[in-house]
């Protein structure tokens, strides 16, 4: 009638009550007297011992055969401060929400974390998912050998950026010089060169060259590899410039992350240092690739 209602989840505590509220039927009995109660400032009933309210306005209703389905809008959540995180987020890990199972009419416990979801799927497995879903990437090889009259823009691409020996002698004699650290990252005729910060998370990438395995495209702007042991990140820098050519590593997925367009920051992805040759080749690349340091 006033077109206000709320969704309160249900604690352990409760369920002597809402199991009487399940049985009875609201069109023959009130269930006003189960709970205590206090109004929400849209005035929906808000009941005391839920640990989550959530207090919402109807906006459409749709009637089927013995039910009214209410489509609303939220205007309010709210829970205990002994219930919220450091960070203000609901603690559904101490809350434990109650679920009904209706099949077997049954409540079942909440609350027990089995992990983060980022460490549930590497992006190498979220790929393969995206292709059985349809979404597969046409791959280009690495390979050095002769190219037809029909080559690809991804060849072209590749083909182009060769560093010439003089250009790359003189940027590794520039940058030894000032005692820096430079990765090279090899695909058939291709080349690319990073220098790497010194960061605990870059040495312990340098402490794992020389490495040849598998490079995977990921989005529309990286490439990514994914090293045999996780990097430290203690104290590493966060990758902030958003900036192509930074070469990054992403915590959760444990890859090695070679963007070649911008990109937006991310509080688990920390920068490894970029590229000072070859930039424009780490679109192209694809297949194998080989992971040295420059000695």
């Amino acid at each position: 009638e006033t077109g206000r209602l709320s969704v309160n989840l249900v604690s352990e505590p409760m369920l002597p009550q809402v199991a009487v509220a399940g049985a009875v039927s609201g069109a023959k009995r009130s269930k006003a007297g189960l709970f205590a109660w206090e109004a929400a400032e849209n005035g929906a009933p808000l009941i005391g011992e839920a640990p989550v309210s959530v207090a919402c306005t109807v906006v459409d209703t749709y009637e089927t055969p013995g039910f009214e389905t209410f489509v609303c809008a939220i205007d309010g959540t709210y829970v205990d401060e002994d219930d919220l995180t450091e960070a203000g987020k609901i603690d559904y890990a101490r809350v434990k929400p109650i679920l009904f199972e209706f099949p077997t009419y049954s409540y079942l416990r909440t609350g027990d974390v089995i992990g983060p979801c980022t460490g549930m799927m590497t992006r190498r497995n979220f790929l393969s998912v995206a292709a059985a879903l349809g979404a597969g990437a046409l791959l280009g090889g690495c390979s050095a050998g002769e190219r037809d009259a029909g080559s690809t823009a991804q060849d072209r691409a590749v083909a182009s950026t060769d560093v010439p020996a003089d250009a790359t002698d003189e940027s590794d004699e520039e940058v030894g010089a000032m005692g820096e650290l430079l990765m090279t990252v090899t695909c058939g005729e291709a080349v690319v060169t990073y220098e790497l910060n010194d960061s605990p998370a870059a040495s312990a990438l340098l402490d794992q060259l020389p490495l040849t395995l598998e490079v995977d495209d990921f989005s529309d702007n990286e490439k990514v590899f994914y090293p045999p042991e996780g990097l430290d990140v203690t104290n590493a820098p966060l990758a902030e410039t958003g900036e192509a050519g930074t070469l990054a590593y992403y915590e959760p997925w444990g890859d090695v992350v070679m963007f070649y367009g911008p990109f937006s920051p991310n509080g688990a992805l920390f920068e490894l240092e970029r590229t000072v040759a070859g930039e424009d080749a780490v679109a192209g690349l694809s297949g194998t690739i080989e992971v040295a340091l420059v000695e």
